[in-house]
C-alpha cells in the first residue's frame, strides 16, 4: 500500500516538474530574444561608432552577449568574413538552420533576423543602422507578446501537468 502511495506521490511531483519546464521554456526564450536585441544595439553601435566591417561587429557582439545569441552572433560573424561575396541574408540563413536547435527560439521567432540579412545587404551604414533599428523594434513588439503569453501560460502548464499526474496516479492506484 505503502509502495502504490510514494509511487502515486511521485508521478505527481514529476509532473509538476514537467508543467515548471515547460513554462520555464518561454521565459528562456525571452531572454534569447532579449540577448539577440542587445547583440543588435551592439552591432549597430560598431557600425555607427567604430565603422567596423559587419563580420567583425557581428563577432564583438557575440562576446557581449550570452547563450545562445552568442553563438548564433559569432556563426554570423564568421560566415561573413569566409564569405565576404556571399549576401549576407544567406549567410543569416544558413546560420540560423545550422544554430537555432541550441537556442530556445524556433524557426518562426527569427524570421526578424534573416529579413534584416535582407535589408543589410549591399547598403550603406545608415540604412543598415535604420534596418538594425526596425528589426529591434520587431522584436520588442514579439517580446511583449511573448511576455504576456507566458504569464497566462505559466499557470496553465502547471496546472495541465499536475492534474494529468493526478490522474494517471488514481488510475495506476
Amino acid at each position: 500500500m505503502y509502495m502504490k502511495i510514494i509511487g502515486g506521490i511521485l508521478i505527481i511531483v514529476s509532473a509538476y516538474i514537467m508543467g515548471v519546464y515547460y513554462a520555464q521554456r518561454e521565459k528562456l526564450k525571452i531572454d534569447d530574444l532579449e540577448e539577440i536585441k542587445k547583440g543588435l544595439s551592439i552591432v549597430k553601435d560598431e557600425i555607427m561608432f567604430l565603422s567596423m566591417p559587419l563580420g567583425d561587429a557581428f563577432s564583438q557582439a557575440s562576446e557581449k552577449v550570452t547563450g545562445g545569441a552568442a553563438l548564433v552572433f559569432s556563426r554570423i560573424g564568421q560566415g561573413i568574413k569566409a564569405n565576404p561575396d556571399a549576401a549576407i541574408a544567406d549567410v543569416i540563413d544558413k546560420t540560423l538552420d545550422e544554430s537555432i536547435s541550441e537556442t530556445f527560439l524556433k524557426k518562426e521567432d527569427a524570421v526578424d533576423l534573416v529579413s534584416l540579412g535582407k535589408t543589410m545587404g549591399d547598403m550603406d551604414s545608415d540604412h543598415q543602422r535604420a534596418g538594425i533599428d526596425m528589426t529591434v523594434s520587431d522584436i520588442d513588439g514579439k517580446i511583449g507578446i511573448l511576455k504576456k503569453k507566458s504569464e497566462k501560460n505559466e499557470k496553465m502548464y502547471r496546472s495541465i501537468f499536475v492534474l494529468g499526474g493526478i490522474l494517471i496516479a488514481v488510475v495506476l492506484i
